[in-house]
């Protein structure tokens, strides 16, 4: 367990792949701008929180992380969330509010544990209206339904 809020970090160093038996990491409200590949090295990583950073790019590599259970990426500059999001098959809690998403990939049906998902306060409209009040076993089944008839 490493936790290191608070403490105007700009990196999480390129070596956090010799932490691998790190099972949580917390470097929330820091001013990190990006996550190494070397991340993908972190295969005990069960909960990563990234809140109140300057994420704008997730890269491929964390999505090969598939211990996850919680990812909280909170209040950061992501943009886009890329489709091998689908891969987290062990993933119980995604919060993606605050950031710069415009869409979300049909993918995030896949991801059938989910429990607790936040998306508000981002720019897209990333749910058809009425979906957030119907609860998250409503918007997951959207984005499975989606995920399997979307050709």
């Amino acid at each position: 367990m490493l936790r290191l809020p608070c403490n105007r970090l700009t990196q999480i160093p390129a070596d956090i792949d010799l932490l691998r038996a790190l099972v949580l990491l917390d470097l929330s409200k820091n001013e990190i701008g990006g996550i190494p590949p070397s991340i993908k090295h972190c295969r005990e990583l069960t909960s990563l929180f990234l809140n109140d950073n300057r994420i704008e790019h997730l890269p491929h590599e964390l999505f090969q992380v598939t211990t996850l259970q919680q990812l909280q990426i909170s209040a950061n500059l992501v943009g886009a969330i890329p489709v091998t999001i689908g891969a987290l098959s062990e993933l119980r809690e995604l919060l993606l509010d605050g950031n710069q998403i415009m869409s979300l990939p049909l993918e995030l049906g896949s991801l059938t544990r989910v429990e607790r998902l936040a998306l508000d306060n981002n720019p897209g409209n990333l749910l058809p209206p009425g979906f957030e009040e119907k609860g998250m076993a409503a918007v997951m089944e959207y984005f499975a339904w989606n995920c399997r008839y979307q050709t």
